[in-house]
């Protein structure tokens, strides 16, 4: 009896969850916006050295702007140590 109270209750949960995830439909509103990207990671570079002679560390700045929902534009420099 206790097992069918604790699965009942979850299912009603569940059901109280699932309702209130149907509200009206909100409109996407397209503003025209900046944005900057910073990476970081390490690159391998193919050679007959030894595997840890080989790895280097790896930065990349990007800055942008969105023009529309569709265009946009970045630059992006990329580099370390090679």
């Amino acid at each position: 009896m206790n097992i069918k109270k604790i699965v009942l209750s979850c299912l009603m949960m569940v059901c109280c969850m699932a309702s209130f995830a149907q509200e009206g439909k909100t409109e996407y509103v397209f503003n025209p916006h900046w944005y900057l990207q910073l990476q970081g990671g390490g690159q391998y570079t193919l050679g007959e050295a030894k595997f840890k002679d080989l790895i280097s560390p790896n930065a990349q700045v990007a800055v942008g702007y969105q023009f529309d929902k569709i265009i946009g534009a970045r630059l992006v420099v990329n580099g370390w140590q090679s």
